[in-house]
């Protein structure tokens, strides 16, 4: 049930709500990013100053650690949506109202589940990212396959879990919730990985896990293919977007892009926006495609909002986190062409994969970040830093007791 509160008051610069007339274009305005301290929180808050904006990093965090995270700047401390919806919203709305905020940008998709479950319409106005409808559509993969092929995307095949007469199909499969986010009976919001298996007791394992989480489950066939990433853009007067080729992932096959290639597929970028266009949703948007074995891209994922990987975007040239903050102020962002590449490494992903097999192809790769000047070891820097490093390094040893127990266990 949302909060009812009085109205927000009217700011000078910024959007009320939807449909208001855009401040002028050099005017200033003040930005909201709750969750700062997660990964994509320290590119977010650098795109967002260059662009002029004021920044407010939101966390639950050490004030100390996020501001030396995001090299100083304003942080609000303010409970994580896995605290309760009620009490993430409540304390945007005082933030938003005690520090003039004209615009919030949600970094997660509990954030998004939280704010669609609790906000006010006044607070949901000023989200850059979608409406209520929007976000329901679009984070529920049944509605989400329902609306694609209405508009002539490709969806992979699936099916809940528990629907009557429906068998499961046989394994390997990847289960996954309904919906990434899933707002609990004790109000706070879950969140919850696909899992893949190869095995029918470990599809049945896993049915329970993601049913036990957010309450319904869907089972698709594992599908070999190309995987592809797109981060899209949909403003006033058109829309854009690049794609990158994922060339690893974590968990591998269902997780998060670990190492990936931005290339040239204007198909992908389409296929993402004309879902866009489908549910009038503008902002800015990721989304995921596997290329099956008839050549066929079909969608299995949109997210309404900045990706964990925008990193990847930046670096190729394309800026979506001012990109989503000029939409939401009613502008119509101006994005410059960029024909540049560039090579993404996430590199907590990366070491865990150091320690499975092919861990030495990893390696080798990631030895050659320094040689190229658009390759991005993320969430640390650009390029190579000796922070990085050690990161990586440290990550990777700190799994390499988990992997060996592992493997003794199979042997």
């Amino acid at each position: 049930m949302a909060v009812r509160r009085p109205p927000l008051p009217r700011l000078a610069v910024g959007r009320v709500r939807r449909g208001d007339a855009p401040p002028p274009r050099g005017a200033s305005a003040t930005v909201l990013v709750p969750q700062a301290h997660l990964r994509p929180g320290p590119w977010v808050v650098a795109s967002l100053r260059r662009a002029g904006f004021r920044v407010l990093a939101g966390s639950d965090r050490s004030v100390l650690g996020v501001r030396r995270r995001l090299g100083g700047g304003a942080v609000v401390r303010m409970p994580a949506p896995s605290d309760g919806s009620a009490a993430f919203a409540d304390a945007l709305e005082r933030t938003v109202r005690a520090e003039g905020v004209d615009v919030v940008l949600p970094l997660a998709e509990s954030a998004l589940a939280a704010l669609a479950a609790e906000a006010a319409d006044d607070l949901i106005a000023r989200v850059a990212g979608p409406t209520r409808e929007q976000y329901a559509t679009l984070s529920d993969k049944r509605r989400l396959a329902e609306v694609a092929g209405a508009a002539g995307v490709a969806v992979l095949p699936g099916v809940v879990a528990g629907d009557p007469g429906v068998a499961l199909p046989p394994p390997p499969v990847v289960v996954k919730p309904i919906a990434s986010a899933t707002r609990r009976d004790d109000a706070s919001v879950a969140y919850a990985r696909p899992l893949l298996a190869a095995t029918a007791e470990a599809r049945d394992r896993a049915v329970a896990r993601i049913v036990d989480i957010s309450g319904r489950a869907l089972v698709q066939p594992l599908v070999e293919g190309e995987r592809w990433h797109v981060h899209a853009w949909r403003g006033p007067a058109g829309g854009g977007g690049v794609a990158a080729r994922v060339d690893r992932s974590w968990p591998p096959g269902v997780g998060m892009t670990c190492a990936s290639r931005v290339e040239s597929e204007p198909a992908a970028v389409e296929a993402a926006l004309t879902i866009m266009a489908a549910v009038g949703y503008r902002g800015v948007a990721s989304a995921d495609f596997i290329r099956t074995s008839d050549g066929v891209l079909a969608v299995h994922d949109v997210n309404p909002r900045i990706p964990f990987s925008v990193a990847e975007a930046i670096t190729a040239g394309l800026d979506t986190p001012r990109i989503a903050v000029e939409i939401a102020l009613g502008r119509d962002p101006d994005v410059p062409e960029s024909g540049r590449g560039g090579r993404y490494h996430w590199a907590s992903g990366e070491a865990r994969l150091l320690v499975r097999p092919g861990g030495a192809a990893v390696a080798r790769q990631l030895a050659t970040v320094p040689l190229h000047r658009d390759a991005v070891l993320d969430p640390l820097a650009r390029g190579v830093a000796l922070a990085g490093v050690v990161d990586l390094v440290g990550t990777g040893l700190r799994r390499i007791p988990t992997s060996l127990g592992a493997l003794r266990g199979r042997s």
